[in-house]
């Protein structure tokens, strides 16, 4: 302990605010298996394909490409307008699965993990990664 510095911490005497790892662990989002990916993935490109949903995405996107012209500020609005719509439209299918507007994401990148390599779940999870980006198809 030179020049006066005193020792750090123990580690117990950390901020008890912070959660452990244990703690983080366990309130994480679901694990999905490749088989329940598969059918909210199923389940999520039903739900684009109707056409009110289909219409009410089209219809921001066009909304969206008239009000703002630079690309940049048009692709962050589409995110920021179109994710809540998508977020909305699979609210059931993503609770069924454990999933809620706090960990929506976590479902969606899990789903994407087990797409990767799949012939038959990748481009349908590229047909809803396209729909958040604004090219509805």
């Amino acid at each position: 302990q030179a020049l006066g510095r005193s020792a750090s911490p123990p580690l117990c005497a950390r901020s008890s605010h912070t959660p452990s790892l244990d703690t983080m662990a366990a309130a994480g989002p679901p694990q999905l298996s490749k088989d329940q990916a598969k059918e909210a993935l199923d389940e999520a490109i039903k739900v684009f394909e109707e056409p009110s949903n289909r219409e009410s995405l089209t219809h921001k996107v066009k909304e969206i490409n008239e009000k703002y012209t630079e690309p940049m500020e048009r692709q962050m609005n589409m995110m920021m307008q179109l994710m809540p719509m998508v977020q909305a439209m699979l609210k059931d299918t993503m609770v069924k699965y454990g999933f809620d507007e706090n960990n929506f994401m976590m479902g969606v990148m899990q789903i994407q993990m087990h797409a990767m390599g799949d012939a038959e779940m990748g481009p349908k999870t590229e047909k809803i990664m396209k729909a958040l980006k604004g090219e509805i198809a």
